[in-house]
């Protein structure tokens, strides 16, 4: 399962250390790997948004915004692995050992409608393509439950937020996952999410 960590106004390119030794080996497979810290200075230098990612237990890396189309935003990182995010979850991937290919949320969406909004638990259904087997059109049943009020830090900004789960069943293949967002509690924007 990977994790799209935080999405920032923009950040900077961050070298991931080579297969050089056993222990920077280990550190990689433990997801233990330290990173780099990037500061609200670089950011505000560069010219295009940008977003902080990490992939299971791989250190994080930068995806930058290749494309804005409509309400899909397709970010791409240095090794051309991309994600696309449509008002939060992604929708999409590529370049990954596997890979979510398509999405279909329909119009409620309660990520994409606000979860900020929620005012109980919710349920939804999505069906998804991934080429894990090549299986398409596997439903996936969601519901949604809001947890507590959270103030979190983005590159020395503090946001009010809303924390809340998406417990997600795909009853084809029994499995079953967890997807974390933190919500603006105002506008229902999505600062950082674990998927």
């Amino acid at each position: 399962t990977g994790s799209i960590a935080v999405l920032c106004s923009s950040c900077e390119h961050v070298e991931v250390p080579a297969f050089n030794d056993l222990k920077t080996m280990t550190q990689i497979l433990m997801g233990t790997l330290p990173e780099p810290e990037i500061t609200r200075s670089q950011v505000s230098k560069l010219p295009y948004a940008t977003m902080r990612a990490k992939i299971a237990r791989g250190p994080r890396g930068i995806l930058a915004l290749a494309r804005y189309d409509s309400n899909d935003l397709h970010w791409i990182s240095r090794d051309s692995a991309l994600f696309v995010t449509r008002r939060g979850r992604v929708i999409r991937t590529g370049g990954l050992v596997e890979n979510l290919l398509g999405t279909d949320v329909g119009d409620n969406d309660p990520v994409q409608t606000g979860l900020h909004r929620l005012t109980g638990p919710a349920s939804f259904t999505r069906w998804i393509d991934t080429d894990f087997e090549n299986r398409y059109q596997m439903k996936v049943m969601s519901k949604f439950e809001l947890v507590r009020r959270e103030q979190i830090t983005i590159l020395d900004r503090t946001y009010d937020t809303i924390y809340g789960r998406e417990l997600n069943y795909v009853p084809d293949i029994g499995w079953k996952f967890t997807n974390h967002y933190w919500v603006d509690e105002k506008s229902g924007f999505v600062w950082k999410s674990r998927q």
